[in-house]
């Protein structure tokens, strides 16, 4: 089981500062991830066509950001639900994403149990890190095994809406963390999913929590666990390595619900701010006319 980082970048030694109008976007990065790592991987590695087989969760992280135009351009003819009864296609290689989840590791092994949907060459890929169980359930199914050209973790477990925003789809999330007594489980699945991020970034961050929140404790916590085993990957690389020395390390900060995210955002509440937005301020100086100046007294 291997997981999928960007490529190395080799090491210079002139160091070259990056603009942040050089530094793309998340949904940029998410795209090159699908359409490069994934897709155009496995054009290069099958002659023929092939057919896209996604669940639910793949569909929504995939839609977010790549068009089935770009996908049809790297020899993807069909996609189609594993959640739904499928017409063989033996001629064809079969490319599997998939979420990291139990049924839909189920569904992937019963395709290959009884009759045969697909050709010879089989391209497996997980949104997130898959479980050493569910690694040890596909290796016992023979007919899957005997066809898998790659089995990887493509780390694209999240929507890529906009280039500086990204949603986990964690519909549940609220009463999984607040109002259960055992908030583990969510915090960690809230861990994988920031991997993911990070990994598409190439960011390994400095994290900055509260420390009399629970929940941004011991979310911060499994996340430094998860990065650190994340860094033995020897393919990956991040901003502000010896090698590259671009930018400085990125900065995560985990904020409560309690916290208001909003009030330092906004606009200043002083007269000043709203002198310069309603009136014509010239050189520290306002020039009012005589009718509004009448009129105001």
């Amino acid at each position: 089981m291997s997981t999928m980082p960007r490529q190395r970048k080799k090491g210079n030694s002139k160091t070259k500062k990056v603009s942040s109008k050089e530094q793309p976007g998340l949904r940029v990065l998410t795209q090159k991830r699908y359409l490069n790592d994934i897709f155009q991987f496995c054009a290069d590695n099958h002659d023929g066509w092939m057919v896209l087989i996604v669940d639910k969760k793949a569909t929504k992280a995939l839609s977010s950001a790549v068009g089935m135009y770009d996908i049809m351009e790297r020899r993807v003819t069909l996609v189609e639900d594993i959640e739904r009864k499928r017409a063989p296609f033996t001629d064809q290689g079969a490319i599997y994403l998939l979420a990291p989840t139990e049924d839909s590791v189920n569904r992937l092994i019963s395709d290959w149990e009884g009759n045969i949907l697909y050709g010879k060459s089989v391209f497996i890929f997980f949104l997130g890190r898959l479980s050493e169980k569910y690694i040890e359930k596909i290796k016992a199914c023979r007919p899957l095994v005997q066809r898998i050209k790659c089995l990887m973790e493509a780390n694209v477990d999240f929507l890529a809406k906009e280039s500086r925003a990204f949603h986990f789809d964690m519909r549940k999330a609220f009463q999984d963390v607040y109002l259960r007594k055992s908030r583990t489980k969510a915090e960690l699945r809230m861990a994988d999913k920031l991997i993911s991020v990070c990994s598409t970034l190439n960011e390994y961050p400095h994290i900055r929590f509260a420390n009399e929140s629970p929940s941004a404790t011991t979310l911060a916590r499994q996340l430094d666990i998860k990065l650190n085993q994340f860094l033995k990957n020897p393919e990956f690389w991040f901003h502000g390595d010896a090698n590259n020395p671009d930018r400085e390390r990125a900065t995560l900060l985990i904020l409560d619900r309690k916290d208001d995210c909003l009030t330092p955002l906004m606009h200043d509440f002083f007269y000043q701010a709203m002198v310069n937005d309603v009136l014509n301020v010239n050189n520290d100086k306002i020039t009012l006319a005589k009718k509004i100046w009448r009129e105001s007294r």
